[in-house]
């Protein structure tokens, strides 16, 4: 997207009712009934909380699984909330958007501070096996249509995916550090850095430390 098509494009609320609604029939994304159920639990108890996005004659750029969801138990005369672009979407922005709306402005679980809450909370919520499962998987495919790209452009802190290295695998613990020169300590015992963009690494020290995806996948 250029500066003069941002500059074009503005949005504003709506209402309109799901029959008029016009999925896309290249929506890449999809939901488990588990966790339909949870988003139609999440309607009831909290209502509308986020808008479908659409364009000008009703064409769905992000919320599929809500409407599906929503039609299936309210019928197409339900009326929902949202949120209207100016003008249509060409297919490189539509596509562009689901990626920035559900992986590349995404952030990221700090599992530390969640290690305070009710886990069991939490499974019930959404964060159980199968959304696990559905990480993997996810992960999985990631690493299949990265392909060639991520041998030709290594990670800088995380090397290359390693396809071999599921077998190597012995054991997986975690470690916790109250302090930064407590993480240089153990950097120093094991000869390896560890900065603050590091997630894992392999004891002893491998080439490629990147861990294997395919035995999650097989999981899966």
């Amino acid at each position: 997207m250029n500066i003069t098509q941002a500059q074009s494009l503005t949005w504003t609320n709506d209402r309109v009712r799901l029959r008029d609604l016009k999925p896309w029939a290249h929506n890449p994304r999809q939901i488990s009934k588990r966790a339909a159920k949870r988003l139609l639990d999440s309607w009831r108890d909290y209502g509308q909380v986020q808008l479908i996005v659409v364009g000008p004659d009703n064409e769905v750029y992000d919320g599929h699984q809500r409407l599906n969801a929503l039609k299936a138990v309210h019928g197409d005369s339900y009326e929902v909330e949202v949120r209207r672009a100016s003008r249509a979407l060409t297919d490189e922005e539509r596509r562009r958007l689901v990626i920035l709306l559900h992986a590349g402005t995404t952030g990221q679980w700090n599992w530390d501070e969640l290690a305070g809450w009710d886990s069991q909370q939490l499974i019930e919520w959404g964060l159980d096996e199968d959304t696990l499962a559905q990480w993997r998987l996810d992960t999985a495919g990631l690493w299949s249509l990265l392909g060639s790209e991520r041998a030709m452009h290594p990670h800088p802190e995380y090397g290359v995916p390693d396809t071999e290295s599921s077998d190597l695998i012995y054991r997986t613990i975690k470690v916790h550090f109250e302090t930064e020169e407590a993480v240089q300590s153990f950097a120093e015992l094991v000869g390896q850095k560890i900065t603050d963009k590091t997630k894992f690494i392999w004891f002893p020290y491998r080439e490629n430390q990147s861990p294997s995806l395919c035995e999650a996948a097989d999981e899966s």
